[in-house]
């Protein structure tokens, strides 16, 4: 593959991940919003929401996706 065509790949996977990063952080602030609610029927249902817009929000490199998700999760479990 021509170098240019590798460039324009990696500058591509890379936009990708900051946009995957700044969806999931928004999730997240979210989440974490809704973790301290006591409306537990519509509370459940919007973090089933959050899980499934987490999982298409895409891939924001493993070691960011790691960290992300262990903030994600925590709101979750609290």
């Amino acid at each position: 593959m021509p170098q240019e065509i590798l460039q324009a790949k990696a500058i591509v996977q890379d936009r990708a991940q900051i946009i995957a990063k700044a969806k999931k952080e928004a999730i997240i602030s979210e989440a974490e919003t809704l973790k301290d609610a006591t409306e537990y029927s519509k509370t459940t249902a919007r973090f089933n929401e959050l899980l499934e817009a987490w999982k298409v929000a895409g891939n924001a490199g493993k070691n960011v996706d790691d960290e992300l998700w262990a903030k994600f999760n925590e709101a979750r479990q609290a």
